[in-house]
C-alpha cells in the first residue's frame, strides 16, 4: 500500500465509525491526467475498504465500478474528474471520489428499490422536501441527465461505474 491508498481507507474508516457522516467525499486535485487517473485506479485497488466490483468493455472503454466495504453492504463509489472521455454529467473541476458510508435509513419513501446489500448516493434523504417535489426531482434528474449526455445512462454514465478509462490507454483488465 502507498500513503494514497493508506489515506483513503483511513478516511473511510473514520467515515464509517462517525455517526454524523453519511457520505464521503475525496478529492484529488493534483489528479489532472489520464497517467494520475491510471494511478487512482492502481491506488484503490490498494485499498482494503474498496475493491473493483466491475470491469466491463464498452464503447472503447473499461468501466470501472468500484465499491467501497461498509460492514455487510457494499457502497457503489462514483466518480468525477477533469476528463474529456468522462460522460459530461461526470465531469468536474477536480478528479473526486464520492461514497455512502452509511446502510440506507428505513425512509418513507422510495423511489427505486436498490439490489440486495448495495447502497449508493441515491439513498440519501432529502430533509425538508416533500413528496411531491422529491419525486418530481427525481423523475427530472432523469431527464435532464438524458438531456446533457444526449441518451439514457449507458455503461460510461450509469452508477454502477466509477470511472471510464479509454482502452488504448489501459487495454488489459484492471482485476
Amino acid at each position: 500500500m502507498n500513503a494514497t491508498s493508506v489515506a483513503i481507507d483511513q478516511a473511510i474508516g473514520q467515515s464509517i465509525a462517525d455517526a454524523n457522516v453519511s457520505t464521503l467525499s475525496l478529492i484529488f486535485r493534483n489528479c489532472n491526467t489520464a497517467s494520475h487517473l491510471l494511478d487512482l485506479v492502481e491506488q484503490l485497488q490498494a485499498c482494503k475498504y474498496v475493491f473493483l466490483g466491475q470491469d466491463i468493455l464498452f464503447g472503447g472503454y473499461r468501466c470501472l465500478g468500484f465499491r467501497a466495504r461498509v460492514g455487510p453492504f457494499e457502497s457503489w463509489v462514483s466518480g468525477f474528474g477533469p476528463f474529456s472521455f468522462f460522460a459530461k454529467t461526470r465531469q468536474a473541476p477536480h478528479t473526486e471520489i464520492v461514497a455512502r458510508v452509511k446502510p440506507r435509513p428505513a425512509y418513507k419513501k422510495v423511489m427505486k428499490k436498490a439490489p440486495e446489500g448495495v447502497i449508493h448516493l441515491a439513498d440519501m434523504e432529502m430533509l425538508g422536501l416533500g413528496d411531491g417535489n422529491f419525486r418530481k426531482l427525481w423523475s427530472s434528474s432523469f431527464d435532464r441527465t438524458a438531456a446533457i449526455i444526449g441518451h439514457k445512462p449507458d455503461q460510461l454514465s450509469t452508477a454502477k461505474t466509477t470511472f471510464v478509462v479509454p482502452v488504448e490507454m489501459n487495454p488489459a483488465p484492471c482485476t
